[in-house]
């Protein structure tokens, strides 16, 4: 299930994110299906220079119980982190 997906445009870079949702199986005493996310972000991969790296971001939950957090609330997280991805002049 998508939760989001499509550009980001952030300054300077050029960007894509796709997040899902779906289930899993946790192998405990018994097993458990319970939610998994997948969260990317991809950027510049069509534009690559000494300036502008590709680079990329992934959040997965693999085994992991999500009890605390709504779909919503991992999504707002989501954006508070790859919302702030600025390039520093000279840093690489």
């Amino acid at each position: 299930h998508t939760l989001k997906k499509g550009a980001v445009k952030l300054p300077g870079i050029n960007a894509e994110e796709w997040l899902v949702k779906g289930k899993q199986v946790i192998n405990r005493p018994e097993e458990k299906w319970v939610s998994g996310y997948r969260f990317a972000f991809y950027a510049n991969e069509d534009v690559a220079d000494l300036r502008h790296p590709v680079f990329s971001v992934e959040l997965i939950n693999t085994g992991m119980e999500t009890k605390n957090y709504t779909d919503s609330q991992l999504v707002d997280l989501w954006d508070r982190i790859t919302r702030t991805f600025r390039y520093r002049p000279g840093a690489f």
